[in-house]
């Protein structure tokens, strides 16, 4: 099974929200695509959980953000199929947006 996308263009009439703050959980947060973002979204003011497969590969995020340090947490999430510890909605974590950075499973 492949990916999917939907391309929104201007003639679309859904509208996503623009947010300028909150909580926002990354995941596959240590590619180099969503390191940019993580990178982006803490210089903006913004929270970010940092998904990862296994520990080693939160550790350069660590060091890299080291100066944003209180606004970014790792989460280490070894097999996305029987994912129960995040809640993306609850109100213990609510997350105001979650990107989904990374390969197809």
């Amino acid at each position: 099974h492949g990916c999917s996308c939907r391309h929104i263009d201007s003639s679309c009439s859904t509208k996503m929200p623009i947010v300028s703050s909150g909580k926002v959980l990354v995941t596959g947060a240590n590619g180099f695509v969503a390191m940019w973002i993580v990178e982006s979204l803490l210089r903006h003011g913004y929270f970010v959980r940092a998904v990862v497969r296994t520990e080693g590969k939160g550790v350069p995020l660590l060091r890299t953000f080291a100066n944003a340090a209180d606004r970014l947490e790792i989460t280490v999430v070894e097999d996305f199929t029987v994912v129960r510890g995040i809640s993306v909605g609850s109100s213990v974590h609510p997350f105001t947006s979650v990107l989904f950075i990374g390969r197809c499973l």
